[in-house]
């Protein structure tokens, strides 16, 4: 009977870290559950380790063993989990925390409609902290120039994105972005503006619509732009 659960529990685990991707992949549940079901598949792992050091002590050794693989789903989940350690549980990221740019698509959309899109103060320490290399960039090509080549290859620097504003007056680009594995759907907002003294400002903010956390997803989504920009010649 021990042996029969842990073989159970074993194939649970790697069936609830697989199913939580996969469904939450093709949007058949909601990338928050599909988020649980794979933590769920680490815990069931861990379980199962536990039952299968048991079955070895009996001398099932080919049990035991097979229930050790449930170890793999544990480290996975504690490798994404560690991970997201390194980053602090913020969700919304800005390059001007002085000026930052403002949602105006983004609070027509239905999805957005209970949603504060305001950006919160508390984030300020620590994005100055972690992000300190977030900050408004100068280029020296026009603004028009910058803003009409990124139009152009922004679903190409982050795929998987919807542009839902490109207002070449204001400068103004707005999208949506979604993530490849739970499709998580951030916002984002890209501020150009003219310099001073010649060239173009680019400011850009990044908001996740669901979790506490992005794991550092938003900031390296800014990254991403910026070094495109920074590309261009």
């Amino acid at each position: 009977m021990l042996n029969k659960i842990t073989l159970f529990l074993t194939l649970s685990s790697f069936a609830s870290l697989v199913l939580g991707v996969v469904l939450a992949n093709r949007e058949v549940i909601p990338a928050t559950s599909g988020l649980v079901l794979f933590a769920l598949g680490g815990l069931i792992g861990m379980i199962a380790a536990i039952f299968s050091v048991i079955v070895l002590f009996k001398e099932q050794y080919i049990v035991g063993m097979a229930g050790m693989m449930g170890l793999m789903p544990m480290i996975i989940v504690l490798a994404m989990l560690l991970g997201g350690l390194q980053h602090p549980r913020i969700n919304d990221v800005t390059t001007n925390l002085e000026d930052v740019p403002a949602f105006s698509h983004a609070l027509t959309l239905p999805a957005n409609q209970d949603r504060n899109m305001d950006f919160p103060e508390a984030f300020v320490p620590h994005i100055k902290t972690s992000y300190g290399d977030l900050v408004t960039l100068e280029h020296s090509l026009d603004p028009e120039t910058i803003f009409l080549r990124l139009r152009g290859s922004l679903d190409k620097i982050l795929p998987l994105t919807e542009v839902t504003l490109a207002d070449e007056e204001s400068g103004v680009i707005e999208g949506i972005t979604t993530t490849r594995a739970f499709r998580w759907r951030d916002d984002f907002v890209i501020r150009i503006r003219p310099g001073a003294d010649g060239g173009t400002l680019i400011d850009m903010r990044s908001k996740s619509r669901d979790g506490q956390s992005d794991f550092g997803a938003n900031a390296n989504r800014i990254r991403k732009v910026f070094e495109a920009i920074q590309a261009m010649s």
